[in-house]
C-alpha cells in the first residue's frame, strides 16, 4: 500500500505533484486558447455589424468610397427619421409579429400534441383515446372515423 505523506497540510500519494502554479497554468491553457479563439471570431462576427452601422450614418452616395470610411465625417442622424417616414415600418413590425407569434403557435401545439400522444393509459386503446387527446378536436374524429392513420 502507498504512504500518504504529509506536505503543508496537504495529504498526497507518493509520486504525485503538488498542485502549484505551472499545473494550474497547464490546466487553464485550453480555456485559455479556447476564449482567445472566441473572442476572435466575435471580433470577426462584429465587422459586418459595425460596417452597417456606419453606413447607416453615411450621407447618399458615400457608401463605397475607397478607401472604406469607417467613421463618416460628417454623421448624418437624419437618415433614421428619413427611413420611418419612407417606408411603412409598423406594417412591417405587425407582419413580422404575426408571422413570429403563428409559427410559435404551430410548434408549441404540435409539441404538445406529441407529448400528449405519448402518454397512453393501459387498457385504452389507441384509436379511443385520440379525439379527447388529439388537441385538433375537428380533426380527430374524422381520422377515427375513417379508419385512423395507419
Amino acid at each position: 500500500m502507498a504512504q500518504a505523506t504529509q506536505a503543508r497540510g496537504v495529504s498526497r500519494a507518493p509520486g504525485r505533484e503538488l498542485p502549484g502554479r505551472r499545473n494550474r497554468f497547464r490546466r487553464a491553457l485550453p480555456d485559455l486558447v479556447a476564449y482567445g479563439l472566441l473572442t476572435a471570431a466575435g471580433g470577426v462576427f462584429m465587422v459586418p455589424l459595425i460596417w452597417l452601422f456606419s453606413t447607416s450614418l453615411k450621407m447618399p452616395g458615400h457608401e463605397f468610397v475607397l478607401p472604406p470610411e469607417w467613421i463618416p465625417n460628417p454623421a448624418r442622424w437624419a437618415n433614421y427619421t428619413e427611413a420611418f417616414q419612407v417606408r411603412p415600418f409598423a406594417l412591417f413590425t405587425r407582419n413580422t409579429m404575426v408571422v413570429v407569434v403563428g409559427s410559435t403557435m404551430l410548434i408549441l401545439t404540435a409539441l404538445a400534441h406529441q407529448s400528449i400522444r405519448g402518454h397512453r393509459q393501459p387498457g385504452k386503446a389507441a384509436d379511443a383515446e385520440l379525439p379527447e387527446r388529439s388537441g385538433a378536436p375537428g380533426i380527430a374524429p374524422a381520422i377515427v372515423a375513417t379508419g385512423g392513420e395507419r
